[in-house]
């Protein structure tokens, strides 16, 4: 079903509704056929929604999902929505606003995603992997240079990433 949506846009919510989000915080994935104005690399976020029930959050699906040439398997795809967007929604449940800082977030959801990756959940393409390792250590540096880290950050961190 992945290999249709990436073909024919019209298929996109469908795939994305036989998608199991069971163990996520993620309500629903809902296709977004505009790309985000802030940044179009990003193939999905996760939203908080008054109109949901309290601790359940919603992602948005944007076409660089489909259509991106690193994004080529079904599992490179279920890493992003299952894995990094479901961990930032147990950020998002557990911790709420206590950690803003993107830099920690978004390490602690790539660090998820490759450990899914390095214990058999998911088999990625080579591609997938190559981008994913680039933007984990984006983020790995960027995060050893954030000074005075709050040991509440520190222990949110070490909660979602099992490096």
């Amino acid at each position: 079903m992945f290999q249709r949506a990436r073909e024919d846009e019209r298929f996109r919510q469908s795939h994305l509704d036989s998608i199991k989000l069971d163990g996520t915080y993620i309500h629903k994935a809902l296709y977004d056929g505009r790309s985000p104005r802030s940044e179009e690399r990003i193939p999905m976020e996760t939203k908080s929604n008054k109109f949901l029930p309290h601790g359940y959050f919603l992602t948005m699906v944007y076409p660089s999902s489909y259509e991106s040439s690193w994004i080529q398997r079904e599992d490179d795809f279920l890493s992003i929505l299952v894995d990094h967007e479901g961990a930032h929604s147990r950020q998002l449940h557990f911790l709420g606003n206590i950690i803003s800082n993107e830099t920690i977030l978004e390490y602690g959801a790539y660090g998820y995603q490759l450990y899914a990756i390095r214990n058999g959940i998911r088999e990625v393409s080579a591609e997938f992997l190559e981008e994913l390792e680039k933007r984990f250590e984006y983020y790995q540096t960027m995060h050893r240079n954030i000074c005075g880290l709050s040991n509440l950050a520190r222990a949110g961190l070490t909660k979602f990433s099992k490096y």
